[in-house]
């Protein structure tokens, strides 16, 4: 039975995803999140592409400061390879972690974290191996994936400009506005870019996108 506080069955939407996902068990980490695990059943599809229905092991360990934290999940069957989209961990690589803090913000549990984050990912694996592609075309991977994400995401066009944004985010909101925009437009922050940021502020603490820009900065060292 799951111990955790009342409060964190109700944000957490505990019931309704032992409703939707009746399969998967659901176990309390000693206080320490959740680690849910069992045969994760979808129908899915992706625009313009044909809809799947397939069932996947999966085990996912939630963090107890969830949604601030994103789980990990894992693929426990067998099925999908080590080179296919996986982080160091073996667990599976969703995607940039701020893009997905953004997607989990609009619906901030665990049936919102599964159906907008993970069963996504095992459609685009189901659809590879059909197809011998992934529906959307291939992905960068590594360090590389994450510029092409945040470019996208700052509407920025160098790695360098990348990491500055994730520096302003880390910096007290004021203080940061009053900065010159990464974007290289001599403009200050609260003049240019600052609304594309605010809604990432609101998000994650500013420790967390330090730590990003300092990630980022590492990937890109070992890169040259």
């Amino acid at each position: 039975m799951i111990k955790l506080q009342a409060r964190n069955i109700n944000e957490w939407g505990i019931s309704e995803f032992r409703a939707r996902y009746p399969l998967m068990s659901i176990v309390e980490q000693n206080g320490d999140g959740l680690l849910i695990h069992g045969p994760l059943k979808f129908r899915a599809r992706s625009d313009g592409c044909e809809e799947i229905a397939d069932s996947y092991q999966i085990r996912v360990e939630v963090p107890a400061d969830f949604p601030r934290r994103l789980p990990q999940a894992f693929e426990i069957g067998g099925r999908i390879p080590d080179d296919f989209h996986k982080n160091q961990k073996k667990d599976l690589c969703l995607g940039a972690p701020i893009r997905l803090i953004m997607e989990l913000g609009k619906e901030p549990t665990l049936v919102g974290f599964v159906e907008r984050l993970l069963i996504p990912f095992l459609y685009n694996h189901a659809y590879f191996e059909k197809h011998g592609r992934l529906p959307l075309g291939e992905l960068a991977h590594g360090g590389p994936g994450l510029v092409d994400e945040y470019k996208r995401l700052f509407r920025v066009q160098t790695a360098e400009a990348c990491v500055a944004m994730l520096r302003l985010l880390g910096m007290n909101k004021r203080i940061a506005n009053k900065k010159p925009c990464a974007c290289g437009s001599g403009r200050r922050l609260g003049r240019c870019h600052n609304r594309r940021l605010n809604p990432l502020r609101k998000l994650q603490f500013r420790s967390y996108f330090n730590e990003q820009a300092r990630m980022l900065e590492e990937q890109l060292k070992r890169k040259r």
